[in-house]
């Protein structure tokens, strides 16, 4: 009798079982796996290309990889369950994807270093965190100048409130460039023109830093302005930058941003949570646009190569450095 009993009982423990470890590989299928969710700050164009570029490159390079983008907007909810994958896309989407999802393994797209910074001196964050930033590092900038201008040798800069403390980096990361670098602190509460004018007045290339956005509006008409009278080129960290009067600009396009969003995704999801954890990290863009101001070079009596020629020449600059 013992026997019979026990036949049906060790059955029942088998099933169990492989019940449980087909729920368990399930889901852990799903944790590693072919499902990412990218969510964006906003319906923004610009927004949507990074999503649209990102989701084309990702799956060229993954193509069992689903993309499911989310748009957030007022009075929708984010879902309750999402996978352990999130690509964020722009600072609000980082803030909401943390505070929501904050076990899961995600990567922020287009936000400031100072949004970066932030957030880790702010946020506890137990999932793994990595961004691509919006900013460019600041040799970039002081190298497209000096492609501009050969023979500049003193170089102007304003820092503002978020961008102060990379100051010193900024200041480390040029020193082999053989150039002097003049620099200002500018606060909300001074007067932009008394601490922009006498630095624009001392430089023979200004190089606009970019801050948080209301102070980056505030102060550019001031650069842009002072940098005519003086007949001092400026160059800029958008396109709009060079469009409104900087001779120059060197900036992450949504294109650029998609690419090496893809790119940085794939790598760092290959990275286990044991060991891979230094990785996640903040990066600068690995890919750039340059755009240039005919009508401003010709004022500043400066000669503008072809934007292909430009490219060709500040890409091998950068690799002698």
């Amino acid at each position: 009798m013992e026997g019979k009993i026990a036949l049906p009982v060790v059955r029942c423990a088998l099933q169990s079982l492989i019940l449980f470890t087909y729920v368990f590989l399930a889901d852990a299928c799903f944790a590693v796996t072919d499902e990412v969710h990218v969510l964006l700050s906003s319906d923004a164009p610009y927004y949507r290309q990074v999503a649209e570029v990102f989701a084309e490159q990702l799956q060229t390079r993954q193509p069992a990889t689903e993309v499911r983008t989310i748009i957030m907007a007022d009075g929708v909810a984010l879902p309750a369950i999402l996978g352990q994958q999130i690509v964020a896309i722009g600072s609000k989407a980082t803030t909401e994807a943390l505070a929501n999802y904050p076990r899961s393994d995600i990567l922020s797209v287009l936000i400031p270093m100072a949004v970066w910074q932030d957030i880790n001196e702010t946020t506890l964050i137990e999932g793994r965190f990595a961004a691509v930033l919006v900013d460019q590092p600041f040799e970039r900038a002081v190298s497209l100048g000096l492609l501009l201008k050969p023979d500049a040798g003193r170089f102007g800069a304003v820092f503002g409130p978020a961008t102060q403390e990379a100051k010193t980096a900024s200041l480390k990361r040029i020193s082999g460039l053989g150039v002097e670098l003049i620099t200002a602190n500018l606060s909300p509460t001074d007067n932009p023109i008394s601490i922009l004018n006498p630095i624009i007045n001392a430089s023979e290339v200004f190089i606009a830093v970019p801050d948080r956005a209301v102070f980056n509006r505030n102060i550019a008409k001031w650069i842009l302005h002072l940098s005519y009278r003086q007949k001092i080129p400026v160059i800029g960290f958008s396109a709009s930058y060079a469009e409104a009067g900087a001779l120059a600009s060197i900036y992450s396009s949504p294109a650029d941003v998609g690419r090496y969003g893809a790119e940085l995704f794939v790598e760092l999801s290959t990275h286990q949570p044991d060991n891979g954890r230094k990785d996640w990290r903040a990066y600068y863009p690995k890919y750039y646009t340059l755009s240039t101001n005919e009508e401003v070079a010709r004022i500043l009596d400066i000669k503008l190569p072809p934007l292909e020629d430009l490219y060709r020449m500040y890409q091998k600059l950068l690799q002698t450095m």
